[in-house]
């Protein structure tokens, strides 16, 4: 399987491990706290001098908000990833313990 296609399949079904689901929380956590500083310091987005607008601040703001709410989601991924592990080795531990 390519690459491309391990990734395109890894943002269909979201992590498989709980590592995976945490680093993913990082990187959402990471590109949240940039969005919202540039938020704070709204620029225009053509590189240029002239003043900030407020076009420029709600882009800035929207931007912020869709980060935030990949933050969210990933969070959410971690609980269901930790969920799932922690079933996974209470299940491995029972059948440990029964042999």
């Amino acid at each position: 399987m390519s690459e491309d296609k391990k990734e395109q399949t890894k943002k269909e079904t979201g992590p498989t491990t709980l590592s995976e689901a945490e680093a993913e929380a990082a990187v959402a956590k990471a590109e949240y706290e940039a969005a919202k500083e540039g938020a704070e310091d709204a620029k225009p987005d053509d590189g240029t001098l002239r003043t900030t607008t407020i076009s420029d601040a709600v882009a800035a703001s929207e931007t912020a908000s869709a980060a935030e709410a990949a933050y969210e989601s990933a969070k959410e991924k971690v609980k269901s990833a930790r969920i799932a592990s922690e079933a996974a080795w209470k299940a491995e531990y029972e059948v440990a313990k029964a042999n």
